[in-house]
């Protein structure tokens, strides 16, 4: 009897330990996914037709003005490594690579509402900004290298 209630108590612990593992980890994914959502909430449309030319990208996905306090976790930013932008005759198509992809949708940003201007972002040599007309406080940074 003793041997069977060892057995339940360890594997309600394991249980347990894998459910808070894997709240924890889901908190992390939508913390990370933040930024990209409030694009995706505008943008999330497939689309472009074929692609003309293909790269993996590190974005940036910002607010204009104060970014807030890293310590406090309100920081109005988030980068991406692992982002693939695709161009199209219509537009810029976003995506992110598995397994940074869980709650990244895929984006699409057409050419028709985007305006790219020069901004600055840490110390990355001469960044621009993509602006898009449906999101007036939001900025897409792209590093020029490469």
């Amino acid at each position: 009897m003793r041997e069977i209630f060892a057995a339940i108590w360890q594997a309600a612990a394991s249980l347990l330990g894998v459910a808070v593992f894997a709240a924890i980890m889901w908190w992390v994914v939508k913390a990370h996914s933040r930024m990209w959502r409030l694009v995706a909430d505008r943008y999330s449309r497939p689309g472009g037709g074929p692609a003309i030319a293909r790269k993996l990208e590190t974005i940036v996905v910002t607010r204009r003005g104060p970014l807030g306090s890293l310590v406090t976790g309100n920081a109005n930013y988030r980068q991406y490594p692992g982002t693939v932008m695709t161009v199209t005759q219509q537009g810029l198509q976003l995506s992110q690579v598995p397994p940074l992809n869980v709650n990244c949708p895929r984006l699409f940003l057409p050419f028709d509402q985007m305006t790219l201007e020069r901004t600055s972002w840490a110390l990355w040599p001469e960044p621009f900004a993509i602006r898009m007309t449906n999101l007036p406080d939001i900025d897409i940074i792209l590093g020029r290298e490469g």
